[in-house]
């Protein structure tokens, strides 16, 4: 049960952030997701025991968004979205497109510039990386009290705002990465320079993809201004 429990672990850490940017993409709601890939975590360690599946990642996803679909239609989802609204039609078919799209949108959702940059890495720490709240109030060095406001705090303010889950517009994404860039930055002083590797590996992969967006579309306008030439 101890190799089950760590095997589990292990999954539940590297994949959290793929798998809570699929549920986002697919359903709209943080909670909602979050709630589906906790239900998902505590199936495996029932379902694993006889045999690990050969996909273990796989597996969590499709028992995290099974766990939705249920919760959906009995909360009436559909009627009544959470705030972070995503189209209606929606495409469920994960390609190496919409898993980088969805760590995108999960990392700049956490970061996203209405949030104190206090209440943004809480939020990312807990999202993106399962942080708990007594990791987290250390990382901090404040009280867990505090730690639990401020995540609060921040899922009220993209509640209230309406902040979508999205990529940011064109116009304003080298801002939006300067912005990811500062709150890795400011982890990492606050972890002594050496984050858990999960939470390194989703911020990394974030950064360097928005990055290399940000390049392709300067790119593309600039040849677009020289054929208006």
């Amino acid at each position: 049960m101890a190799d089950l429990t760590a095997i589990v672990g292990d999954t539940v850490r590297t994949e959290r952030g793929r798998i809570l940017g699929g549920l986002l993409r697919l359903y709209g709601s943080l909670d909602a997701a979050e709630e589906a890939f906790q239900e998902a975590a505590l199936a495996a360690l029932q379902a694993w025991r006889d045999q690990v599946p050969s996909n273990p990642g796989a597996w969590l996803m499709t028992a995290a968004r099974n766990s939705a679909q249920d919760a959906r239609r009995r909360r009436s989802l559909a009627e009544a979205k959470a705030p972070l609204l995503v189209e209606d039609d929606v495409d469920s078919r994960d390609t190496v497109d919409t898993v980088s799209d969805d760590y995108l949108r999960l990392i700049f959702t956490c970061c996203h510039p209405e949030l104190s940059i206090d209440n943004q890495i809480a939020l990312t720490l807990k999202v993106v990386a399962g942080f708990s709240t007594e990791e987290i109030a250390r990382a901090f060095v404040c009280s867990e009290a505090t730690v639990a406001q401020r995540i609060l705090r921040a899922r009220q303010t993209l509640v209230e705002k309406r902040i979508g889950y999205a990529i940011p517009e064109r116009d304003d994404l080298a801002g939006r990465v300067s912005a990811v860039h500062a709150a890795r930055a400011d982890m990492l002083e606050r972890s002594g320079g050496d984050p858990r590797p999960d939470l390194e590996r989703a911020l990394s992969l974030a950064t360097n993809e928005a990055e290399r967006r940000l390049i392709e579309r300067r790119l593309r306008d600039r040849l677009a201004r020289t054929r208006r030439r």
